[in-house]
């Protein structure tokens, strides 16, 4: 059985031990995971048994309702995930826990203990067309931040949309672009989203010691989790914070 249907199988296992299929907008165990009412969108969110209604509410402003995607309500939101995980650590005040944790390769996954995090941190000094949030944004006492990019159940983290616009989309023949780092159909610069004000090669060099005028054929940067990852990059180093930055 695939990732996705054991989970979704193990949620209305869940549910149904919890005794909360009524708080569902339907009952019946399938492929589709399980969707809690409108009204009970709440409980989409893991909270302490033992928690206080104070620490409660704390819970349910980190990521305010009117941010809330769309599917909030459905127990493969990633968006649920991040408040359930982050929220809650921040409201009983065990961020400090997140320094203990070790990457794959065994060196710690942040530099130093964090003094605060946010939820869907509003992206607007990156000049992109529609503003967008970042999962969670952590900040070290040194200065030292972390963009966090929540996933559960995505097939993929994210790609640059000018190689997959088709030809039938507005402004193809201006802005489409192949997914090499190269000055193509006449502009001047070898972004596309550059030309249109978006500034993610104002950080990117600084960041990495990348050479913004050097040919990158193919431009990994456009594909898949290179992309995003580079992208919770610029959005840390963009921050009006110590220009110190890491992503995760």
């Amino acid at each position: 059985m695939k990732y996705k249907a054991e989970l979704v199988e193990g949620f209305w296992r869940y549910v149904e031990r919890q005794g909360m299929l009524a708080a569902l907008d339907r009952s019946k165990a399938g492929a589709r995971p399980p969707v809690f009412a409108t009204a009970n969108a709440d409980l989409n969110i893991i909270r302490s048994p033992a928690g206080t209604s104070e620490q409660l509410a704390k819970l349910l402003k980190t990521i305010p309702r009117r941010s809330r995607h769309r599917w909030f309500r459905s127990m493969t939101s990633s968006q649920a995930l991040a408040q359930s995980v982050f929220g809650n650590l921040i409201v009983h005040n065990q961020l400090g826990l997140l320094a203990k944790i070790k990457t794959e390769s065994g060196e710690p996954l942040i530099e130093s203990c964090p003094v605060s995090a946010e939820l869907e941190y509003g992206v607007n000094y990156l000049g992109e067309p529609r503003q967008t949030d970042l999962d969670v944004l952590l900040r070290n006492a040194n200065g030292y931040r972390v963009a966090i990019e929540c996933k559960l159940t995505e097939p993929e983290v994210g790609t640059c949309s000018r190689p997959r616009m088709k030809r039938t989309d507005p402004n193809y023949e201006q802005e489409q672009c192949n997914g090499d780092y190269i000055c193509q159909l006449g502009r001047k610069v070898p972004c596309s989203l550059t030309s249109l004000g978006v500034k993610y090669w104002q950080y990117i060099p600084e960041i990495f010691s990348w050479d913004s005028g050097k040919v990158y054929e193919p431009a990994s940067l456009a594909m898949d989790f290179a992309w995003r990852w580079w992208r919770g990059c610029a959005v840390a180093g963009g921050v009006r914070w110590p220009k110190r930055a890491g992503c995760t």
